[in-house]
């Protein structure tokens, strides 16, 4: 019974690549054959002593080789998390397959209407990204206009306080410059009055005088 089956996740994929990598590295030391090894010793390929030598010597370039670059291999996959993605992309690929099942036993109409990756094509693979990053820019551009609108009503409603207080002030200052038309008015009434009266007067008192 498959790992599916029984309800656990397989973690395929990193082991996957760890043997694709062994393979890769197994063909890049292909090269170094017997005969390689001996074109670069003449002297030692033509006694016995000198080919058991240069066995010897290409096993352990073999070796050599084949150690420092498993080191270097399990190093990147480990600076570069590889296991870890890769186990989240099983169970990715696991938790759709399961659903997958889990609705094809559903009755027909109750199942989800989808398209399996394998019958996209070109340009619909390329819609299925397009759609998230339209829907995440439109998301960005509501975000902005929200922010924008309630600025501009923080804004509107400044400008109310302002002209309210404009309002106030004009009606403060027509107040004041109403009682001081009337001040003034009153003052000079007052005035002219005084003057009058000391006109009336000194009349009076030069007419005495004759």
């Amino acid at each position: 019974m498959s790992d599916a089956a029984q309800g656990k996740v397989p973690y395929i994929r990193y082991t996957r690549l760890r043997q694709v990598a062994q393979k890769a590295l197994s063909e890049c030391l292909k090269p170094l054959t017997s005969e390689n090894i001996a074109s670069c010793y003449p002297s030692l390929q033509h006694t016995p002593e000198g080919q058991e030598l240069l066995d010897l010597i290409r096993a352990n370039v073999v070796n050599g080789l084949k150690v420092s670059s498993e080191l270097e291999i399990d190093l990147i996959l480990k600076e570069l998390n590889v296991k870890e993605k890769l186990d989240v992309l099983d169970e990715l690929v696991y938790e759709a397959q399961k659903r997958k099942q889990q609705d094809q036993q559903l009755p027909p109409e109750q199942q989800n209407q989808y398209t399996p990756v394998s019958d996209l094509t070109k340009e619909g693979l390329i819609q299925s990204y397009l759609i998230p990053a339209k829907q995440d820019f439109l998301s960005g551009l509501k975000e902005q206009h929200e922010q924008l609108r309630q600025s501009n009503l923080k804004l509107l409603e400044e400008l109310t306080g302002l002209s309210q207080e404009a309002k106030t002030l004009k009606t403060e200052m027509d107040e004041n410059m109403d009682f001081i038309h009337r001040l003034t008015q009153f003052e000079n009434e007052t005035m002219i009055n005084t003057i009058d009266q000391n006109i009336v007067s000194l009349r009076n008192e030069l007419m005495n005088m004759r």
